[in-house]
């Protein structure tokens, strides 16, 4: 008999297809997982998902932890601005067990649980009853053929093409900060920056790095303390009357960027309107040398959203 020790558990999770919902359907399909290995890991995404309008809520996967010394890593990343977006992510234990995941996590917040008994197939599933797009990811690490997976607070991320990049972790919100190419910024600006009024596309696509093909923390064309102004057509406001705000989306290229300000603002503003707003960009989080940016309206709203309060929209009107 093979003994258990020998089993490749990074092989079998490699060979592992995600089961994806079917749109307005119980039924799911398979997608062959985007892989990277290392020398004692593997990382296995679905790819971009645009939940609840190209396929349904949720993707699920199984992970066979058959052993002591295992480690899952989940996480999924979106747009940059779509900061209010959550997606759930629930690990089960076999036979129907106990939930040993599960919350609710943003952008590249991650969730860990190191096997334990029992031991066994545990299914992973990350779900968003929101119309959001999601690359959703784990990470199987063997700790039985090395003691570790990164050295100091820096680790290693993925973008929806399965390309390695590097990261900086803060344990204090379990977020990695994705470190962009050194040399982002483009062709300075010919007009002055303060002049210059960019869409939420425009916006979301400053902190995307073409190199490494995923949004990081960082601008493009602005640092920190630098205005921004931003001008974009409402596509759609809703109030959501249990929470007390209202939610301003800005349709891009291909996806949609969905903002939300305290108190009912419908009868200030209605689906066609511009909605014009000073922004500022700020420090997010620093370590060693490096700095990584965010807007103000951003990181003051993820703030105010752990006391379940939202940003005044008068605070950055025009």
């Amino acid at each position: 008999m093979r003994p258990v020790n020998a089993i490749d558990y990074l092989g079998i999770a490699q060979s592992v297809a995600w089961q994806i919902a079917k749109k307005a359907s119980s039924a799911f399909f398979n997608r062959k997982p985007t892989i990277k290995k290392g020398p004692n890991y593997i990382t296995s995404g679905t790819g971009s998902l645009k939940f609840n309008t190209d396929i349904g809520a949720s993707v699920k996967v199984n992970i066979n932890l058959g052993k002591s010394r295992l480690e899952v890593d989940a996480f999924a990343q979106t747009d940059f601005l779509n900061w209010l977006d959550k997606i759930a992510v629930t690990l089960t234990a076999p036979n129907n067990g106990k939930d040993v995941i599960n919350r609710s996590v943003t952008h590249n917040q991650h969730s860990y649980y190191k096997s334990a008994s029992p031991y066994g197939i545990y299914n992973l599933r990350f779900t968003d009853t929101d119309k959001c797009k999601w690359d959703c990811y784990y990470t199987l690490v063997d700790y039985a053929k090395s003691a570790s997976r990164s050295v100091d607070m820096y680790q290693n991320i993925y973008n929806t093409e399965g390309l390695e990049i590097n990261s900086v972790y803060n344990a204090s919100n379990q977020k990695s900060y994705i470190l962009p190419t050194k040399d982002l910024s483009s062709k300075p600006f010919s007009l002055s920056k303060e002049s210059i009024s960019l869409s939420a596309g425009e916006l979301n696509n400053q902190f995307y790095d073409e190199n490494r093909k995923v949004f990081v923390n960082a601008l493009r064309d602005y640092d920190v303390d630098d205005k921004i102004l931003f001008s974009d057509i409402i596509s759609d406001i809703q109030y959501n009357k249990e929470d007390n705000y209202t939610l301003f989306s800005f349709d891009t290229d291909d996806s949609t960027i969905h903002w939300p300000f305290a108190g009912n603002l419908t009868t200030q503003y209605k689906k066609g309107d511009t909605l014009k707003l000073k922004l500022k960009v700020v420090e997010e989080y620093r370590y060693d040398n490096n700095v990584f940016e965010n807007l103000d309206y951003c990181l003051n709203g993820m703030k105010l959203q752990e006391k379940n309060e939202y940003p005044n929209i008068n605070d950055y009107l025009k």
